[in-house]
């Protein structure tokens, strides 16, 4: 009995002191809470490189480091560098370095006015065509979102007794409807006299025309009837030397090659008569080489040099509007 008795104390015992072994391993594996950073770190790393090992060791398991996911999805969204001289968006590919079109600048025409009260009609209108700067501002915005737009807008207020403006209210075929938000904003913030007796009620109507697209000519000639010689001339008369021509092999187009202001120049041209129309690889490369490129048709002068700003002050002297 007392042997039997003794053998079950040394089992308990061994049970017991195996327990808290159990534990220490346990302690062992977790960071430390009283440990310093570096050491809780090192060990995080370390468990997670072993659940790597054991995530790797099952079927068709594929382990992608973030950095190497932040490295592909960059490759595969291009991004688009664009000069302050070219046109395009970070949403897309830069459009051609090419000059924008010329046209005149665009036309407000004040309609006849109705004037209610004791203030001169010509008084009206001699301050509202004073401001007639920030309507056109307006009406330029609204031309960048549609080169075509046009219409009238009557615009009504009021002039109270001390000058200021009031109840500005528009109406008309300007389809924009931000231009005429601004139109009445450029009208709320005039001043006029004060009137002799009691209010003035105004209706002011304003016609807005976008400019018209200017003819241009190369050495007089449209750019439509424009040759070669014509280039030619233009270069001579604005100050280039050591002018040679070739024709390209492989374009057709005629290639001039000359000095201005100890700057050398190329520039490629192709008259319309030609009927050359370039491709889309073509205005890629001119593109690429930052091209000064003048297009009308099957018409195009490109100029290209060191300097950017050189190209284009030379194809603007080259090109001029056409003489009526």
């Amino acid at each position: 009995m007392r042997e039997r008795t003794a053998v079950l104390i040394a089992l308990c015992a061994a049970a017991c002191s195996s327990e808290p072994r159990k534990h220490e391993r346990d302690d062992d594996a977790r960071p430390n809470a009283r440990s310093s950073p570096a050491s809780a770190t090192a060990t995080a790393t370390a468990t997670a490189s072993a659940r790597e090992r054991e995530t790797l060791s099952g079927p068709m398991a594929i382990i992608v480091p973030s950095s190497a996911l932040a490295a592909s999805s960059a490759k595969a969204t291009p991004s688009f560098t664009l000069s302050p001289l070219m046109g395009g968006s970070a949403s897309g590919p830069p459009t051609p370095w090419s000059t924008p079109p010329v046209t005149s600048p665009p036309k407000l025409r004040p309609g006849a006015s109705s004037v209610t009260g004791k203030l001169p009609p010509e008084v009206v209108q001699r301050i509202v065509r004073r401001n007639f700067g920030r309507l056109r501002l307006c009406y330029e915005n609204g031309l960048r979102r549609d080169p075509r737009l046009e219409g009238t807008v009557f615009v009504e207020f009021t002039i109270g007794t001390d000058g200021s403006v009031s109840g500005v209210k528009s109406s008309g075929t300007l389809p924009d409807k931000a231009v005429v938000d601004c139109v009445d904003r450029a009208f709320v913030v005039l001043s006029f006299p004060q009137p002799e007796a009691g209010t003035v009620k105004v209706r002011y109507p304003i016609q807005f025309t976008p400019g018209e697209a200017v003819p241009l000519s190369i050495h007089g000639k449209a750019l439509a009837d424009a040759t070669a010689a014509d280039v030619e001339e233009e270069l001579r008369r604005n100050g280039c030397i050591d002018i040679a021509s070739r024709p390209d092999s492989v374009t057709h187009w005629t290639v001039f090659t000359v000095t201005r202001d100890l700057r050398k120049l190329t520039i490629s041209f192709s008259p319309a008569s030609a009927g050359i129309l370039l491709t889309a690889a073509q205005i890629a490369d001119f593109t690429a080489r930052k091209a000064a490129l003048r297009r009308e048709d099957a018409f195009f002068i490109a100029i290209e040099s060191d300097d950017e700003a050189a190209s284009l002050a030379l194809l603007d002297a080259l090109i001029k509007p056409k003489a009526p």
